[in-house]
Parts: C-alpha cells; sequence; structure tokens
C-alpha cells in the first residue's frame, strides 16, 4: 500500500446483524494498522451497542456508523468516538433521504453515501448516487466535511462520483 502511494485505508466492518454478512473484526484492523503510516477508516456496518468500544482504542483515525444503527443516538455515539481521540464520519443507506445526515454536520467529519445495500461486494453502482452526492455536497455548504462514496466504484463510475462533489 505505501509503494502505491495509498494515503487511507477504508475498512469495511460487518457483523452479520446490521448487515446480512461478517467480514472481520478489531483484530485484523489492529493487525494492519500497526505495520503501516498510512491512515485508516473502520466502516462500521455493526450493532454499534456490542461492537463500537472495541475500536476506540485501535490506532485509527476515522471511525464512520451507520445513521441507521444509532438506536436513535447519533451524538451518544459520535461524542464517544469524539472522546477517544478519532475523527466521525456518518453514513446512510440508498434508502435513507440524505436530508437525515442535516442535524449531525456540524459534529461530523466525513459522510459516507452507501451506493449499493451495505453487506456484500461486487455489487452495481446505483447511479441516483450522483444525485444524492450533489444534494449532500449542498447542504455541508462552506463546512470543512469529506464526502466518501462506499460501494459499486469502477472505472465507469468515479469520474461521475467525484464531479459530483465526492472525495473519497
Amino acid at each position: 500500500f505505501e509503494k502505491s502511494k495509498v494515503d487511507l485505508i477504508h475498512y469495511d466492518v460487518m457483523d452479520n446483524h446490521f448487515v446480512p454478512n461478517i467480514s472481520f473484526g478489531p483484530k485484523l484492523v489492529k493487525d494492519v494498522s500497526a505495520k503501516t503510516n498510512i491512515s485508516s477508516d473502520v466502516h462500521l456496518m455493526i450493532n454499534l451497542e456490542q461492537g463500537l468500544d472495541s475500536f476506540l482504542d485501535l490506532d485509527i483515525e476515522i471511525i464512520t456508523i451507520h445513521l441507521e444503527a444509532t438506536s436513535g443516538y447519533p451524538l451518544d455515539y459520535i461524542n464517544k468516538i469524539k472522546s477517544a481521540g478519532k475523527e466521525v464520519g456518518i453514513s446512510i443507506k440508498p434508502q435513507t433521504p440524505v436530508g437525515a445526515v442535516l442535524p449531525y454536520l456540524s459534529e461530523v467529519d466525513m459522510v459516507l453515501l452507501m451506493s449499493v445495500e451495505p453487506g456484500f461486494s461486487g455489487q452495481k453502482f446505483i447511479p441516483q448516487t450522483v444525485d444524492r452526492i450533489k444534494k449532500l455536497k449542498s447542504l455541508i455548504g462552506e463546512r470543512d466535511i469529506s464526502i466518501q462514496v462506499d460501494g459499486g466504484i469502477a472505472r465507469d463510475t468515479y469520474e461521475a462520483v467525484l464531479e459530483a462533489g465526492a472525495d473519497c
């Protein structure tokens, strides 16, 4: 990764509860992070109540949580992540209205728009994501918030995603 000049490693962590698949947990993230100086973004597609704490002490920079996984208390999770000295990302599924993130924009460093249904790799990019990126960019305005897109990014989709306003 370092020889390829990668500037961020994105880990998709799935627990077979929030999404219908399982990937890996904090041990793999810890082991890889210990062997590189590349920043880490851990995208938690998990039951936060049971799994968030095991990521808070890891040597990672960004923890991204799903708005839909916050049990109605997003600020509690956002503040917990901030208290651990991490940057915070908030993610939404394709069917969640983009405006749902608006109350939290002053609290987060990044918004991740899922461009596929979370849980399985290899899905086709949902074209409406491009309009969702533009809407999110408008809601963010002048705030220093990164826009990340996850799912179905390929040679035929990445340019439209970047042109719409995503930067990660």
